[in-house]
């Protein structure tokens, strides 16, 4: 077992090989062997979460079993929050970080595609026609309560439920909106909440009374609804268990969604030159090190390096868009130059014109 260690506060995107409060519970002959049984147990139940998020539903049954010490040489590091010790038993929440690389290793070993890329958060406007009437606000409206209710999610793309106050109805009312046509634009909620995409996410109640319904007609986009999914009630279900079991259903689609568009390309690999610019020994070394945590970038050639500059060689898995897209998550941003790839840390001012790595001072020295 890795002895305890702090994680690193990354100034980048949300790290996805990180699983937070990881609950465990055990007993022991004393605390310290509840202590390592309960930090064994939760790598495994981080390990498990992180391949729920990371590998579509169909492909998860594929992960390959793996002993204890299999799985303590894929956790980079670990971070308790809160523990409880007893003479025998040990309760804590616990933070693993697992190593992106390894975890790419063994999933391509074993030929699973997985996802690795975290987007944008969502919106979600839970709008419920029932009896005629279509609702977004209000207590009235048991399918946004359903929608808030969740409990949080491990999926590469964060769900944002509104709030519903006042500032909320002013920015998107559908009640009166009984047509595509006069449908509100639901991009007009998103900056609100940081929100990089807004989807209207229709429930049609199908004869419902106060306490009870026979299904619920689910549609993703809208008026139009581009992409409808029936859930049925059981007998004797109420609206709520009715309208809950299918807000789950309907986030968990809606992830899956996002890993089936996001699946690495493991067939396709491209190389890009670039300069990278940084300000000093240390920026370099916080670079690298984003860049070694990025899945999608398979290596780094250095080329020349100065104190202010280096010339690399980046091969990298799928297109430029996506490479683009994937360093934008760790802070790194990517520029079209004189007649050359720059990337630099998204907080960095652009260097000086006349201070550039064609400088015969630069030199080739390997890192």
């Amino acid at each position: 077992m890795a002895l305890l260690v702090s994680l690193e506060q990354s100034s980048h995107a949300a790290d996805v090989f990180t699983l937070a409060n990881v609950a465990v519970d055990e007993t022991a002959t004393d605390a310290a062997a509840a202590r390592k049984i309960a930090l064994a147990v939760g790598q495994r139940q981080g390990l498990a979460r992180l391949v729920k998020r990371l590998v579509p539903l169909i492909d998860q049954s594929r992960f390959p079993p793996l002993m204890d010490e299999d799985i303590t040489g894929l956790v980079h590091s670990f971070e308790i929050e809160r523990e409880k010790v007893a003479p025998n038993r040990y309760i804590a929440s616990v933070n693993f970080r697992f190593k992106p690389r390894a975890i790419s290793a063994l999933l391509r070993a074993h030929h699973i595609s997985y996802a690795e890329s975290a987007g944008d958060p969502v919106l979600v406007l839970p709008v419920l026609t029932a009896g005629g009437n279509t609702e977004l606000w209000g207590e009235f409206n048991p399918w946004l309560a359903a929608w808030a209710a969740l409990p949080p999610s491990d999926g590469l793309r964060e769900v944002i439920v509104p709030i519903g106050d006042l500032t909320d109805i002013l920015a998107f009312d559908v009640v009166a909106s009984s047509s595509a046509s006069e449908f509100p634009d639901p991009q007009a909620i998103a900056s609100r909440y940081g929100a990089g995409e807004t989807i209207v996410v229709g429930a049609t109640l199908a004869d419902a009374t106060s306490q009870s319904v026979s299904a619920v007609e689910v549609s993703i986009g809208g008026p139009d609804k581009s992409r409808r999914t029936i859930y049925r009630g059981t007998v004797g279900g109420t609206v709520e268990t009715l309208l809950a079991a299918a807000a789950e259903a309907t986030r968990n689609q809606l992830e899956e969604d996002w890993k089936s568009t996001n699946l690495l390309r493991f067939d396709c690999v491209g190389t890009l030159d670039v300069d990278i610019t940084y300000d000093g020994f240390s920026d370099w070394l916080n670079i690298r090190r984003r860049l070694d945590d990025l899945v999608l970038v398979r290596d780094v050639v250095i080329d020349q390096i100065s104190p202010r500059f280096a010339r690399v060689t980046l091969h990298y898995l799928g297109d430029r868009i996506r490479l683009e897209e994937a360093l934008a998550k760790y802070s790194l941003r990517l520029d079209r130059g004189a007649g050359v790839w720059l990337l630099r840390s998204a907080n960095q001012v652009d260097p000086e014109a006349s201070d550039t790595l064609s400088n015969p001072a630069a030199v080739a020295t390997p890192w």
